[in-house]
């Protein structure tokens, strides 16, 4: 059976906040630092993504082209 908390008010959520932001200015990184780090992080994670999803394709292709083509493979698959 599952324990259910009470729902938190505002003020639960600005003592949350309040308390969260004091502890990431105690780390030394600022609220905003991590906000863009984060999205920095994504927009990085994407390009890298990205770069493979072309390398992975270009990689295909030459293999295609090395069997022949595509036109070549898919004839002989059908015969």
């Amino acid at each position: 059976m599952e324990i259910l908390e009470p729902k938190k008010t505002k003020e639960d959520w600005a003592r949350f906040n309040r308390e969260a932001h004091k502890k990431r200015l105690q780390e030394g990184v600022h609220p905003l630092i991590s906000a863009l780090r984060k999205v920095g992080d994504d927009y990085i994670h994407g390009v890298i993504d990205d770069r493979l999803h072309m390398l992975r394709r270009a990689k295909l292709n030459r293999k295609i082209r090395a069997l022949g083509g595509l036109e070549d493979l898919i004839s002989s698959s059908s015969k």
